[in-house]
């Protein structure tokens, strides 16, 4: 009897604990939105391609030029301007929305998958990790004159996919983002 009890306790505390870190994350992700109200343009960054990877990566549209174009393409589709590079240089200090990708092939990068009539493949899935930051200059809470720029809004995806499909991550990654931003600045 006294087994089935802590049993039924340890489910018991492990239900409070789902619940309360739930509650926290769902406050921690409406003050992420939030940190976007009144952005008003933001500059695209994307970054960290593998140079050994980059012919392959080019050949699924995974390139810094493409995804950049998309992902700005996308956020004026839903009328939220995107900053030029040289803008954003000269300001220094503006909103920047950057997407840092690292993929990596499983298979040493000179080996090939053999299939049975000894024909040579490339690997075929990736390890990869995204994550789409939004970051702008705030500041600090302890002392206001100090002014920092800081990732106030940031989504992650990783795991173990096709090219083509970690492409169409990045971009489901920007649409979180313009979802959230749409909904603090209607």
């Amino acid at each position: 009897m006294v087994l089935k009890e802590m049993r039924l306790m340890g489910v018991i505390i492990a239900v409070l604990f789902i619940i309360a870190g739930t509650a926290l994350a769902q406050q921690e992700s409406q003050a992420s939105s939030m940190s976007l109200k009144g952005a008003e343009a933001l500059y695209v960054k994307v970054s960290n391609l593998d140079p050994d990877l980059k012919e392959r990566l080019s050949k699924e549209s995974i390139t810094e030029a493409i995804l950049r174009s998309e992902i700005e393409r996308r956020l004026k589709a839903k009328g939220i301007k995107a900053m030029a590079e040289e803008q954003f240089r000269k300001t220094g200090k503006e909103n920047c929305l950057y997407l840092k990708i690292e993929i990596a092939a499983i298979e040493p990068k000179s080996e090939y998958i053999k299939i049975a009539d000894s024909t040579k493949l490339p690997p075929t899935k990736f390890i990869y990790r995204l994550r789409l930051e939004f970051r702008q200059e705030v500041a600090l809470a302890r002392n206001a004159g100090i002014k920092v720029m800081a990732t106030t809004w940031m989504k992650d995806d990783f795991g173990y996919r096709r090219l083509s499909l970690i492409h169409d991550a990045a971009l489901s990654l920007t649409d979180m983002f313009i979802q959230d931003f749409l909904s603090e600045n209607r």
